[in-house]
């Protein structure tokens, strides 16, 4: 019987061995036939993978269990922080012989992440649960919104969960294949970590112990936690409030930089910008007395004189021969080239893509480009519109010569906040799909 146990105790380590040395040859698969990870990322894994082996196999007489929970938190977050790139952009890159600030950042908050809940919940097992449902949480949601907008969650999309609902029912929500295998992947490193902690709290009973608890029922209760923890959560708590504390705007350009493969250290630029930051020296009464001596000039242009304006804006046309010429049997816009007499027409810039059309109404209505703003995901009609009575910008402009303003929204009503918002630029009518 005390050979079965000892025989028992290797299981976890050996079959972590054997996966880990599974997905090392994923990752140069990836790289190799796919291009979507370099072998670097495949070498990486595969030394972290040895070191935790080498570590898991020695008694805890030789390695202390603190030292094993800790590098199984370690060897957790990375492989969740890869599982997340996978999610999120299709990726993962990581460059040993490049690796920059964002790559180290987005790596300590992985870790963070898994230690975090290691220390509040005590267990090496659970830890590993949490961290592992956050990263598929959030992979997939992410996977969700790159495949339908090209972009992943952002902070700005709290405040757009009205405008996602509306539009949810449109799209195909089909898990596909990289999907699929990830959470498959996130489950069974889950069930591997556990063994590993059950075979962890066998070797630290006594031989008698050992077959009494083998033969009934698994151990329970909390894991000990040392010095080495602890140590362990002072320095992550240190680095956690040094990226806090540490300029915004250092982050947020280097994280504009780099794929989206490294998202955590990219959200933790968006929430940082999403804090509104004013100008050295500002103040609302500064800026007040500024204004006083500002003027619009009077336009004396008589209202039966002016022109109807009608703007018509149509997220799903474009006129892909921008792109080149396309061969094609039949003319493809063929009453929009004939359109040459009372008429102007071209192209326009715009600074979204797949989604947040608002920005694109805002940019329009008030001449205000959304890049200058602060923020990597500002969204102006979520956050500027809340408070505000009055919003000047073409429409007001347009009021002051003699128009009478309406907007037209063939949808409903709660996407991107536009009631408020077209009250507040001051359109005199507001209809919306209800009344079609």
């Amino acid at each position: 019987m005390k050979n079965l146990i000892t025989g028992k105790k290797n299981l976890a380590v050996i079959l972590l061995a054997i996966y880990a040395l599974l997905q090392t040859i994923v990752l140069i698969f990836l790289r190799k036939f796919y291009l979507l990870t370099v072998y670097q990322t495949a070498l990486a894994y595969l030394a972290v993978s040895l070191m935790g082996i080498a570590i898991f196999f020695q008694k805890s007489q030789r390695v202390p269990n603190g030292l094993k929970n800790i590098y199984a938190i370690l060897w957790s977050a990375f492989h969740g922080i890869i599982i997340l790139g996978f999610l999120t952009k299709g990726t993962f890159y990581l460059t040993l012989t490049q690796m920059n600030i964002i790559q180290v950042i987005n790596l300590f908050l992985g870790v963070a992440l898994y230690w975090f809940a290691y220390m509040l919940f005590g267990r090496c097992k659970t830890a590993v649960g949490v961290g592992n449902i956050v990263i598929g949480i959030l992979g997939i949601a992410n996977h969700y919104l790159v495949r339908f907008r090209g972009a992943p969650f952002q902070i700005a999309d709290i405040k757009a969960a009205r405008t996602a609902r509306n539009v949810v029912q449109n799209y195909d929500f089909a898990p596909d294949l990289l999907m699929i295998v990830s959470i498959l992947d996130l489950v069974l490193w889950y069930l591997l970590m556990g063994l590993r902690e059950y075979e962890q709290q066998l070797q630290t009973l006594e031989p008698e112990a050992k077959i009494t608890t083998a033969s009934k029922k698994r151990p329970k209760g909390r894991m000990h936690r040392g010095v080495l923890e602890w140590g362990t959560t002072v320095l992550m708590g240190v680095g956690c409030m040094a990226l806090v504390l540490g300029p915004y705007s250092d982050l947020y350009v280097q994280t504009g930089q780099f794929t989206k493969d490294n998202y955590l250290a990219d959200l933790l630029a968006d929430i940082k910008g999403s804090v509104a930051h004013y100008p050295e020296a500002y103040s609302a009464k500064k800026a007040a007395s500024i204004l006083e001596g500002t003027q619009m000039p009077t336009i004396s242009t008589p209202p039966d004189t002016v022109p109807d304006i009608i703007v018509i804006m149509n997220e799903a046309f474009s006129d892909l021969r921008v792109l080149g010429e396309i061969p094609v049997d039949v003319p493809v816009l063929e009453y929009w080239d004939s359109l040459e007499e009372n008429c102007i027409k071209g192209w326009a810039n715009v600074s979204v893509l797949g989604g947040t059309t608002a920005n694109s109404e805002y940019e329009y209505l008030t001449s205000d480009a959304v890049s200058l703003y602060e923020g990597y995901s500002c969204i102006p009609y979520n956050n500027f519109f809340h408070s505000q009575d009055v919003y000047p910008g073409l429409v007001s402009l347009l009021k002051d010569q003699g128009y009478e303003t309406t907007a037209f929204h063939p949808y409903l009503s709660s996407g991107w906040n536009r009631t408020q918002v077209y009250r507040a630029m001051q359109f005199e009518h507001i209809i919306f799909s209800i009344r079609y």
